[in-house]
């Protein structure tokens, strides 16, 4: 490989290198984040007054921590992968370098040589004298110039390699180091992680003795989930009859209702939570029974986990159209904003009234805590209004990112 090439191919290495930089802190970040969550969990199981492994909601916030472990472990295997590149990449630069430094040296030692050899001035000045005309001396004499100066340059260079190649030397050994590091936290991770999932079929095996008492309170669950749906359904069509007019297969709005709506759509991943300590203890959507295996259970929000006494915020500035109570799962308050509708449950107490105007994290009343299980949940939902009826949003995916 010639030196040009080996130039080049340090200069693809080093632009990879500020790649690594780039991506290691996307990782570094996504570390963070995955830790900040599985803290908020820990949090909030130590505040589960139950007995130990007997508790759908525990068995729920194990398995999230164990999906969240096993994140961040992948997260921690990528991050080795990044320093795996680097190490590599960064032992074939030195390699390069030290190729050129041989090969500089030797240049170098080739022209001391030929210097010493011609060290007098006198065959210095005998070989400009014997120039055939003026112009040949002039060039006799700035070749020896050059020579001179190629000569200081080459030394410059020399040292310069040399430099860059203990430079190099001292990151690849940075590099190592954090590598090992990063290796040290997936072991300590996979420990915990084992614990974890120890735990998880413990919990597991004691409710799975409990299939009764569990059906039992899924079916009241349920009877809950249509108590609130026919509640925000009334709302809905009530609402629909208000603002809206459907002709011809048209949904035709008021120009006030446009503008509230779409301002609402633009905020989209800005609007602040509903409470300040929270994590997705259940999240939208289908999904399987903890313990019931065969059985699919569908959430029409998510379920936030906070603290007990959190107060609830409304999440986008709107008017506020059904506040109520329903049996199990405490107060209800329903806010509008255009066609869109924020629903809010579980509450002990509500501050607001139906027609009331509020902004943005205003308050709206103080979360529900069961307890017997020391469990604090807000549940929250998202609708929009269409021509085809209402439809259920995922509200995690308007909520900004943790």
């Amino acid at each position: 490989m010639n030196r040009l090439i080996r130039i080049l191919v340090v200069g693809f290495i080093l632009c990879g290198n500020l790649v690594f930089s780039q991506s290691k802190k996307e990782l570094q970040n996504k570390t963070v984040e995955l830790k900040k969550e599985i803290n908020k969990i820990e949090e909030y199981m130590k505040d589960l007054q139950v007995e130990e492994g007997n508790s759908m909601d525990q068995l729920k916030a194990i398995k999230r921590k164990v999906r969240l472990r096993e994140s961040l472990i992948r997260n921690y295997r990528k991050e080795v992968n990044k320093f795996d590149s680097q190490i590599k990449e960064n032992k074939e630069i030195v390699s390069s370098m030290e190729v050129d430094l041989v090969n500089l040296r030797t240049e170098y030692a080739k022209m001391i040589y030929y210097a010493y050899k011609n060290r007098s001035a006198h065959s210095k000045l005998m070989y400009i004298f014997s120039s055939d005309d003026f112009t040949q001396a002039y060039q006799r004499m700035k070749y020896l110039q050059q020579i001179s100066s190629y000569r200081q340059k080459q030394a410059a260079i020399i040292q310069k390699t040399q430099i860059d190649i203990e430079k190099k030397i001292a990151d690849l050994g940075e590099k190592q180091k954090g590598k090992k590091h990063v290796l040290n936290g997936m072991k300590s991770e996979r420990s915990v992680l084992d614990r974890e999932k120890k735990d998880q079929e413990s919990a597991l095996k004691k409710l799975q003795n409990k299939e009764k008492d569990l059906k039992n309170e899924l079916l009241a669950k349920e009877k809950e989930k249509k108590a609130l749906f026919r509640a925000i359904e009334e709302i809905m069509i009530a609402e629909q009859k208000a603002i809206a007019a459907i002709e011809k297969g048209k949904f035709r709005v008021s120009e006030e209702v446009k503008m509230v709506s779409a301002n609402f759509e633009s905020n989209k991943r800005k609007f602040p939570w509903p409470v300040t300590y929270h994590y997705v203890a259940t999240p939208f959507g289908e999904q399987p029974h903890p313990v019931l295996s065969s059985i699919m259970i569908k959430n029409n929000g998510i379920d936030i986990a906070t603290k007990a006494g959190s107060t609830v915020r409304c999440i986008f500035a709107g008017e506020v159209t059904k506040v109520t109570g329903i049996s199990g799962i405490g107060k209800v308050v329903i806010v509008k904003h255009g066609v869109y509708y924020t629903v809010y449950t579980n509450l002990k107490e509500t501050l607001v009234n139906v027609g009331d105007k509020l902004a943005t994290s205003e308050e709206i009343g103080y979360v529900l805590t069961d307890e017997a299980k020391k469990k604090t949940e807000v549940h929250f939902e998202l609708w929009r209004m269409s021509k085809n009826g209402f439809a259920k949003l995922d509200p995690q995916l308007w909520l900004v990112k943790n």
